[in-house]
Order: C-alpha cells, then sequence, then structure tokens
C-alpha cells in the first residue's frame, strides 16, 4: 500500500504550477477611486502637453501675470484680443504707427500735440487754403512807441497778447530822417520755442537803436501777429 501512495506523489513541474495556480487565484489586487489622485501623487514636471485635453485649460487655471510675449504664437494675437481703450503711447514703439494702420478720417486735433507737426510731416501740396485758419490771413499789427533823445540807445519792444505769435516786424520814426538813426538790432524775440534760426514761434518784436541825429525822435516798434 505505502509503495502504491508513493509512485502517485507529485512531480516539481506539477508542485510550481500548483503554487501558480494559487497566486493566481489568490494574489492581490486593488483599484483606485474615481477622483482620488491629486497633485500629491504626479510627480512634478511629469505631465505633458499630450496629457492634457485639447480646449480643456481656461485663463482661471493660468495665475495672473504669468503669461508673457514668448508664452503667445507670433502674429497670433488680433484686436479682438486686446480690451477696448486699454494702450496707451507707451504701449507702441516710437515710429512704428504709420498712415496704413490709421482709419480714414480717424484723427482729429484731439490726438495731435500741440505744436508737434511740422512740414516733414505734411505732403506736398497737402495743404488747401481751407485748411488754414482765418488768422493767418487776419494778423493784427501790435505797435509801440517810445521816444529816444540825442546820442541815446534804446531797446523798445512791439508784444504780441498771449495765444498769438510774432511772424514779422519793424520800426520807423515820425520824423523823415535820412542819417542819423542806427540800427543795432532789429528781429524776433521772446521765443516760446526754437529760435530766431530753428523752427521758432516769438512773441515779441525786438529793435535796437542810436539816435544820433543832433534831436530827440519819436521810434515806432510793430509786430505782426498771428494767432498760434
Amino acid at each position: 500500500m505505502l509503495a502504491k501512495l508513493r509512485s502517485h506523489r507529485p512531480s516539481p513541474a506539477m508542485a510550481v504550477a500548483s503554487v501558480a495556480l494559487f497566486v493566481a487565484l489568490g494574489g492581490t489586487s486593488y483599484a483606485v477611486a474615481t477622483g482620488s489622485i491629486d497633485s500629491r501623487e504626479i510627480k512634478d514636471s511629469t505631465i505633458l502637453s499630450k496629457d492634457i485635453q485639447n480646449n480643456s485649460v481656461h485663463g482661471k487655471d493660468v495665475r495672473n501675470s504669468t503669461v508673457s510675449s514668448g508664452d503667445v504664437a507670433s502674429n497670433s494675437l488680433i484686436g479682438g484680443d486686446v480690451r477696448e481703450n486699454s494702450l496707451s503711447g507707451s504701449d507702441i514703439a516710437p515710429n512704428a504707427v504709420s498712415g496704413d494702420e490709421l482709419q480714414a478720417n480717424a484723427v482729429s486735433a484731439d490726438e495731435i500735440q500741440p505744436n508737434s507737426i511740422d512740414g516733414d510731416e505734411l505732403k506736398d501740396g497737402g495743404v488747401r487754403a481751407a485748411d488754414l485758419s482765418e488768422a493767418l490771413f487776419n494778423p493784427v499789427v501790435r505797435v509801440s512807441k517810445e521816444t529816444v533823445p540825442n546820442n541815446t540807445t534804446i531797446t523798445e519792444l512791439a508784444t504780441c497778447p498771449p495765444g498769438e505769435r510774432a511772424i514779422a516786424g519793424g520800426y520807423g520814426t515820425v520824423e523823415d530822417l535820412q542819417t542819423g538813426v542806427t540800427a543795432i538790432s532789429n528781429g524776433p524775440a521772446a521765443f516760446v520755442s526754437g529760435s530766431d534760426t530753428v523752427g521758432g514761434i516769438a512773441t515779441t518784436w525786438r529793435v535796437r537803436v542810436r539816435n544820433t541825429t543832433g534831436s530827440s525822435l519819436e521810434l515806432t516798434v510793430f509786430a505782426t501777429c498771428v494767432q498760434r
């Protein structure tokens, strides 16, 4: 009987198979509950673009002030991406805006800084008489008079009132004298911008004369003024 039992002893191969079957049937398995993984279970810097669903990231998912120009594709922003009236002059590069960027008849006097346009900004033949202020065609002569004693040198000014500029001027005397009155200087003065040689805006005409006629005389200085 003992010999018969020994003849049915399992072989080593059968023992290994039995262990494998036991592990397969009785081994441990587990599942992860939905929504239970958060940032603590994710290794830093391991999430890639392919791991994120397209169009699933919103503005509230991005920290304020963290997106820079390097994160935005070149030439991808349009006017609809910029908040109305949010751009100022400091946001535009100097000399970056040309006529092509401006809508026809969109620029008014309120958008132009006073005294900022000169001949270089004007198209040749582009200014008509209708574009000029009536003040340019209606100059006003401002006069100043002073008595000049003999053998005396004086300076006399003819001044335009506030809001006007002197575009011409000169001097004269009541007496019809041929000699004895010497003009030392005769020209614009009191410049509010520029100078007498570089784009000057003067408000005064200044004359300095010396009287050697042998008698006193009345000097008249005048300035031709127009509105600025």
